[in-house]
């Protein structure tokens, strides 16, 4: 639970953001190639659209913009813009920046829509276990090779086999 003081905080920033608009429901991040949105990643939402008359869920992040002062609502319903979300996870409180890069070419011929993201972290990444290797496996003594239990050993071919 939140102490007396970040309650106090809370609440000044919620009567900020609603007598500036915020409260309602926020505008909705329409981009244009070479548009760009950045500010506090406030929260992520679950929203439920229409897809030829069956119901689809997406993922939206409310966004408060940093240069028009409320929030925004930024779908992540295309899929490299999900992707790049879902490898990035941005935290509430961290600070984001959301490029649209325009659409671009795929190997089957269509097109996708291109987005560049950029978190910065409000704690430092751990990467001690970011490329874990397996630690080595002791031998026990005792130990047995493959002719000490009555298997064969592996079979080598040449080429007089083909």
């Amino acid at each position: 639970m939140f102490n007396n003081e970040q309650k106090k905080q809370i609440a000044q920033k919620l009567l900020q953001q609603i007598r500036n608009g915020g409260g309602c429901v926020p505008q909705v991040w329409k981009p244009q190639p070479g548009d760009a949105i950045a500010g506090e990643f406030l929260r992520k939402e679950e929203r439920q659209s229409s897809y030829n008359g069956f119901p689809e869920y997406h993922s939206v992040v409310i966004i408060e913009d940093c240069e028009a002062g409320h929030e925004v609502a930024v779908w992540l319903s295309p899929t490299v813009l999900r992707e790049r979300f879902s490898a990035l996870r941005p935290q509430q409180g961290e600070v984001i920046a959301i490029r649209y890069e325009g659409l671009r070419p795929t190997v089957s011929g269509g097109e996708y829509k291109h987005y560049n993201v950029r978190v910065a972290r409000t704690e430092p990444i751990d990467w001690s276990n970011a490329d874990p290797r397996p630690l080595p496996i002791p031998i026990p003594d005792g130990f047995f090779g493959p002719d000490e239990m009555g298997c064969p050993e592996p079979y080598e071919s040449d080429e007089s086999d083909f």
